[in-house]
């Protein structure tokens, strides 16, 4: 911990970590340090010092996240996203991240939500909130940290989700690989999800990069689903210009080279 620190300010930290309170609140400042009966400007001066000190960072008004504590926490932004919108949930090209079928890192961390909220990019890394209906908020389940826990879409619900908008997701290719590359799928479950966004496009892309890398489980199914497909052209890569080849099987047009695919 950093030398100099006034004690009550380091009996404050101590109480926090140890009531997990990595990140917590102007109240929380004014519980433990002043008893509940602290002052505004009171609990402003705590704050003002311990920010000089580099021992807390201000994320949203009224509300921290301890640094460079003597327990060497860091706090994980996927946690701290938890915090900035709710409901939240970690997804896109964060979780492709997360579950290793990505090989880039995103500078982002992008957060899924029914709620509207914008960019943060004071902090770091970044953040970004995407904003869905509630038909596609689903698909979540809860992972932990040590004693702290967030939410971030299943590997099945991710991979559609890169298909429904591969523009968040670091383009096709990005979302191509990680079809392909991803272990213990369950396939049905990534189709029934794929079924319940309703997104004709996502499914002519999952279609069409699933015949490029020999996906048989994919295409077996989707073969079935040829109904689903909208007579209108979708692009392959919505991130990228309407132009390219014409595939009449999934109504999409190439906009990407193929062979870069894979």
């Amino acid at each position: 911990m950093t030398k100099n620190i006034l004690k009550n300010d380091s009996e404050l930290i101590k109480t926090l970590l140890s009531q997990g309170k990595e990140l917590f609140t102007s109240s929380d400042i004014n519980k433990y340090f002043f008893n509940g009966t602290g002052s505004h400007f009171q609990i402003y001066r705590v704050v003002k010092r311990l920010e000089e000190k580099g021992l807390l960072k201000r994320i949203q008004r009224g509300k921290f996240i301890l640094l460079n504590t003597s327990n060497g926490a860091q706090f994980n932004p996927f946690v701290l996203a938890m915090h900035l919108i709710k409901p939240a949930a970690v997804a896109y090209w964060s979780a492709l991240h997360y579950y290793g079928l990505t090989e880039q890192i995103p500078q982002t961390v992008f957060v899924m939500s029914t709620a509207r909220k914008r960019s943060i990019a004071q902090l770091k890394p970044d953040f970004r909130f995407i904003t869905v209906n509630k038909k596609k908020f689903f698909g979540i389940k809860k992972e932990w940290i040590g004693h702290l826990s967030f939410y971030i879409t299943e590997l099945e619900k991710t991979i559609v989700d890169c298909f429904d908008c591969p523009q968040l997701c670091g383009g096709i290719v990005e979302c191509s690989k990680a079809l392909l590359n991803a272990s213990n799928v369950n396939y049905d479950l990534l189709l029934n999800y794929l079924y319940l966004i309703n997104n004709s496009a996502a499914l002519k892309r999952i279609g069409f990069v699933s015949e490029i890398i020999h996906n048989k489980k994919i295409l077996e199914k989707l073969n079935e689903k040829q109904n689903l497909i909208s007579t209108k052209y979708s692009l392959l890569d919505p991130s990228l210009s309407n132009q390219g080849q014409y595939n009449s099987k999934w109504r999409l047009r190439i906009n990407t080279s193929i062979r870069e695919l894979i």
